[in-house]
């Protein structure tokens, strides 16, 4: 188990613990999600690069945060988000990191080659992205010969779209196209994208479907979304 001494280094050159360990409220004036380089603002005073004692939350602070901070001698140390239960920072904080996923089973064609919905939309959920913006988004599905067309073989597309504070259509950047003919009857993919800089919100996810040519059937459709 650490002793004082042991600690004293984490309270800077010659500081042990004082008697005065002290509770205060700053809010972020800047911080940089990929370093955590800081400054905060307490009562009027700038503090720079303060340590953080609960990482896990480094991704999630933004500027205009209020944080909680422990302070001994003249060391300070973050120790996370101040959240008020019920309000949308609080929602905020206990969705970070929480993943939520959807599946279809039906097997269902489309022959169409703009992105479109499938007879069972989806999967489609509702989601909340926190200040950072950022989420993964995975997509997988089951994709099987369905021709009628003529055709030797085709190219068949998933992706997704989402809307909220901001909003983006299903596209081929943003895909997975499994081959499939006559003699290769059944492919099986997944696709892994990642978003940034959204406005904090409720967006909805919904898996979106388009062929090259011809028909094919789409089954065992998975949509996963991580926001982080």
């Amino acid at each position: 188990m650490p002793t004082a001494d042991d600690l004293a280094a984490l309270l800077g050159p010659g500081q042990a613990p004082g008697p005065g360990v002290r509770f205060r409220q700053g809010v972020v004036v800047e911080w940089d999600p990929l370093t955590a380089r800081n400054m905060i603002m307490v009562r009027g005073a700038t503090l720079t690069d303060v340590p953080i004692l609960n990482t896990n939350e480094a991704v999630s602070l933004t500027p205009g945060a209020v944080v909680g901070l422990l302070a001994s001698g003249r060391n300070w140390f973050i120790l996370g988000r101040v959240t008020v239960p019920g309000t949308p920072a609080a929602a905020s904080a206990l969705a970070l990191g929480r993943t939520e996923g959807r599946v279809v089973h039906n097997s269902e064609s489309t022959n169409s080659t703009a992105y479109a919905d499938l007879a069972t939309v989806g999967p489609t959920m509702t989601v909340q992205i926190g200040p950072s913006g950022r989420a993964l988004v995975m997509i997988g599905a089951m994709v099987m010969w369905g021709d009628g067309g003529g055709f030797t073989e085709l190219e068949a597309y998933v992706s997704y779209a989402y809307s909220g504070a901001s909003a983006r259509g299903a596209g081929d950047g943003a895909s997975f196209s499994p081959t499939v003919s006559a003699s290769i009857n059944v492919q099986q993919g997944s696709f892994v994208d990642f978003i940034g800089g959204l406005p904090a919100g409720d967006y909805t996810f919904t898996a979106k479907y388009r062929v090259s040519n011809g028909s094919a059937f789409f089954n065992h459709r998975v949509l996963v979304v991580l926001p982080f």
